[in-house]
């Protein structure tokens, strides 16, 4: 078991408080770059739009995730042009990243929703590895 997976559940936590909810969401894209899987890109040309749930910690934040050339873009703000979003809480795609929880658990228990066309929102968790 990876560091990663094994502090997974405890830095879920980190949602709670706005400190490290800050901390979360500035690590987020960087995170979400490091996951891309380019080999699964090919000939995707897409935005989508990640929406992170408000909490204790703080309001709803959006990033913008463009896929072109085999590559991944993440930024902070929303996306109205995107084809498809995914929206859950920083606890939830903590866990997602880490290894911790499955997507599709999440999933099942409406913890992490997508939206928009469904064949991209269906894309993004294998881009990402997760």
């Amino acid at each position: 078991m990876s560091v990663a997976s094994a502090s997974g559940p405890f830095a879920a936590r980190a949602d709670n408080l706005k400190p490290s909810r800050n901390l979360g969401l500035r690590l987020l894209p960087k995170v979400l770059t490091r996951r891309f899987a380019a080999e699964h890109a090919n000939g995707v040309d897409a935005v989508i739009e990640l929406r992170v749930n408000e909490s204790r910690g703080g309001p709803e934040v959006r990033f913008t995730m463009r896929i072109k050339d085999n590559q991944l873009t993440v930024t902070r703000g929303g996306a109205p042009e995107a084809k498809a979003w995914l929206s859950g809480g920083l606890n939830d795609f903590v866990l997602i990243a880490s290894g911790a929880t499955p997507w599709t658990e999440l999933l099942a228990s409406h913890r992490l929703e997508l939206g928009g066309d469904p064949f991209t929102a269906l894309r993004v968790p294998v881009l990402l590895n997760f």
